[in-house]
């Protein structure tokens, strides 16, 4: 070799292993995961157990994962917006809270792996199965159909003098129907007499609260996509008991709640985000169920309300918020 092309040689070697090294930092950034639910506070709790429980599974926020929250901020529409910016951020999967959010994700896309939680994923075509879910969507089922009627049922033993109830509804959510026919189920079997209020848009439910009579409602039954903590927050003006089937209303205000573990499903979740992103496909990963489940009962609520629980079912309570 010539003197001056092995000092052209020497000279370009920088440059190749500079450039070598941008396209091995390119190959290995870390994967963004686009998380996502109707309303705030779901957001933020959503969004605080997906980091903990990925932590726990290796996972360096920033270093090698990014996430991007968001929330609709109420606004069923914008569910949509934010499914669709996350596609053309090109995030390597989706995190989406609650039936709503997993529709929209569900819809924006076919291939890129969405990790859900939902009340009812088959009958609200989330997914064709829970066994075998196909297509790119997978994740676990929070069993809130179930669970309003066994709230309902632990109304009627903590609260017996209860005699009506009234079940708020979101007529934009694709689980309203199921959700509703369980509940008038559990009404009518324990032989309470129940009105309906259904909401379109969501955000009228202080509104629509405002029209319950408290002589006339024993109990209100607020479905979870529902913005819950207005809710709550009227049941203590009014001196009414609130209750919605899913976990963590306790601490947000409500009588009890009696639900899932949001532990369980949180970890459930995280470990289907870290299989997708080690590349298994969603198509193969069934739809896990919960199998544990916790009674809380908030005291404070209890005691403004102006109600009292028996000591038998506070010894039965998982959690006592005093």
């Amino acid at each position: 070799m010539r003197r001056r092309d092995l000092l052209g040689l020497l000279t370009s070697l920088p440059v190749v292993t500079g450039l070598a090294k941008i396209a091995s930092a390119q190959s290995t950034a870390a994967p963004t995961l686009g998380l996502f639910s109707l309303h705030d506070g779901d957001t933020e709790q959503f969004a605080a157990d997906m980091r903990r429980e990925l932590t726990v599974l290796g996972y360096r926020e920033g270093s090698t994962l990014k996430l991007d929250v968001r929330s609709a901020h109420g606004d069923t529409q914008k569910l949509a917006e934010i499914a669709a910016a996350f596609i053309a951020l090109r995030v390597a999967a989706i995190a989406a809270y609650q039936t709503p959010a997993a529709l929209a994700a569900k819809q924006a896309t076919t291939t890129v792996p969405v990790i859900m939680s939902a009340a009812d994923p088959v009958g609200s075509g989330v997914v064709t199965s829970l066994a075998r879910p196909g297509g790119n969507v997978t994740g676990t089922s929070n069993f809130t159909a179930e669970l309003v009627a066994k709230n309902i049922e632990v109304l009627h033993e903590a609260l017996p003098a209860v005699r009506h109830i009234t079940i708020v509804i979101n007529a934009a959510d694709p689980f309203t129907p199921t959700f509703l026919e369980h509940a008038k189920a559990a009404a009518r079997t324990l032989g309470l007499d129940h009105a309906v209020v259904s909401l379109m848009p969501p955000d009228q439910l202080e509104h629509a609260l405002a029209s319950v009579s408290k002589m006339t409602t024993g109990a209100i039954v607020v479905q979870p996509s529902l913005p819950r903590r207005v809710a709550f927050e009227f049941g203590l003006r009014a001196g009414l008991p609130v209750i919605s089937p899913i976990s963590g209303t306790a601490a947000e205000g409500a009588l009890f709640s009696y639900a899932a573990n949001r532990g369980q499903l949180s970890r459930r979740m995280a470990s289907a985000v870290d299989k997708v992103l080690r590349g298994a496909k969603p198509a193969d990963l069934p739809v896990e169920q919960p199998t544990e489940f916790v009674l809380s009962i908030n005291l404070q609520t209890a005691q403004a309300i102006g109600v009292t629980i028996a000591p038998t079912m506070l010894a039965r309570a998982n959690e006592v918020i005093e």
